[in-house]
């Protein structure tokens, strides 16, 4: 071994350990930090070349990560579909709501039966007929209720797209910072 490829050899094992080093410092330094993944700098040798050099890998579990998302994402969209449907069972006669049409068919059904038993009544015939007015009053809230809670949904749903694109369009800058930052050979954080 020449002079020049010890002194090569030696200076890449001090560039390695320097990086190894650096890489444990950063490590201690964001110990309270919770958004920062911890790093570890394993060495690594070019078949090619032959030369020893440390890479810098974060540590993380990606099947963790994997099920965190995906159960994340489930959760609000059941929560999502649970509220829709709460707002929709309490329009279509859910907790005793005097206007829902299950009620005033419930009102109807028992106007018709009492009127039934005395068909020459014209009171109950009355009575009879304004239930069938409740049923349709109730019928034409309700659909003015439904289509105002679409209208609802569609607007939280575009917002959120907005939402949705505004952290892919600071992803994207993120991204770039980072891959220009390793392009340069330092660290992305």
């Amino acid at each position: 071994m020449s002079l020049a490829s010890a002194l090569s050899t030696t200076k890449n094992i001090l560039n390695n350990t320097a990086t190894q080093t650096g890489v444990l410092s950063t490590n201690v330094q964001n110990v309270g930090n919770s958004d920062y993944n911890r790093r570890s700098a394993a060495t690594v040798t070019n078949a090619y070349t032959g030369a020893t050099t440390v890479q810098t890998a974060r540590t993380e579990d990606a099947a963790l990560l994997k099920q965190t998302l995906s159960s994340t994402a489930d959760d609000a969209g059941q929560q999502t579909l649970l509220a829709g449907l709460e707002s929709v069972y309490t329009i279509m006669g859910g907790d005793g709501y005097s206007l829902a049409p299950s009620t005033a068919l419930s009102e109807l059904r028992d106007a018709l039966q009492t009127y039934a038993a005395t068909p020459g009544d014209v009171t109950l015939a009355s009575a009879a007929v304004n239930s069938a007015v409740d049923v349709a009053t109730a019928l034409n809230t309700s659909t003015t209720e439904v289509q105002q809670l679409r209208a609802g949904t569609d607007a939280q749903i575009s917002g959120q797209v907005d939402k949705l694109n505004k952290l892919l369009a600071q992803f994207e800058q993120a991204n770039k910072a980072v891959v220009t930052a390793a392009a340069a050979g330092t660290d992305g954080n």
